[in-house]
């Protein structure tokens, strides 16, 4: 049997502590990746198919740093855990726009007192979650809007993420045969 075969079939050989260290790590990086995303989209730069391609690749690469320190090796476990980041990096994604947009309101609502006053009145309220994400899936953006983009973004920075994991998995294993 090949090494390649060992390794993408024996997740048994993975200790199941290091695969949970894996999976919360993972989680845990997709959140701070999104953090960060959010920042630079907020800057500006955020083109249509760059930015998620490159979120997925950093998530994948993020994933596959953190295996190593884990010493998980199966292809399976890498790839599952990619998902978990990259699915965690698209919630916190969002997340975080709502929780910017929730201090902005508040700053706007501080900064200008009749606005305050109707605000303490429960006239003026930022909009809850879901309706946030709503709002933010029907506007037209352009050539790609609405639903079509979150998915379109949605989907590749998910295929990057795994790509990213198999190809730097795969040339290890090219390596390590060496």
């Amino acid at each position: 049997m090949n090494l390649a075969a060992d390794q993408i079939g024996n997740v048994s050989q993975c200790c199941r502590k290091s695969l949970g260290v894996l999976l919360i790590s993972s989680f845990a990086a997709g959140a701070v990746l999104a953090r960060l995303a959010v920042w630079v989209q907020q800057a500006g730069f955020s083109p249509l198919v760059l930015f998620p391609v490159l979120a997925g690749c950093a998530t994948g690469a993020g994933v596959y740093l953190i295996a190593g320190q884990a010493k998980v090796c199966s292809l399976r476990a890498l790839i599952g855990t990619s998902l978990v980041a990259a699915f965690s990096f698209l919630l916190f994604e969002h997340l975080f726009f709502y929780l910017d947009y929730r201090s902005g309101f508040s700053a706007a609502m501080s900064r200008n007192s009749s606005a305050a006053l109707f605000a303490a009145a429960g006239e003026i309220k930022p909009v809850g979650f879901f309706e946030f994400l709503h709002a933010g899936a029907t506007q037209d953006a352009g050539l790609f809007s609405g639903w079509l983009r979150w998915i379109l973004d949605a989907g590749l920075t998910v295929f990057a993420s795994i790509g990213s994991v198999w190809l730097i998995q795969r040339q290890s294993v090219s390596v390590g045969q060496s």
